[in-house]
């Protein structure tokens, strides 16, 4: 918590050029559930954030 109503998440190294400080109504508690569980894909996100989806 940086603030009354903002924290601060730790990201990983992949998400580094994302603003790491979000507002508490942006943030609920998480209940754990398999179905929630992907893999995610290894996307190579370009400079503003972007990325190309291959044919």
């Amino acid at each position: 918590m940086i603030g009354k109503v903002a924290y601060r998440i730790a990201l990983p190294p992949v998400l580094s050029q994302i603003h790491d400080v979000f507002h508490v109504s942006q943030l609920r508690k998480y209940t754990p559930d398999p179905s929630h569980v992907i893999t995610p894909d290894d996307i190579q996100l370009k400079e503003n954030l972007s990325f190309e989806v291959p044919p």
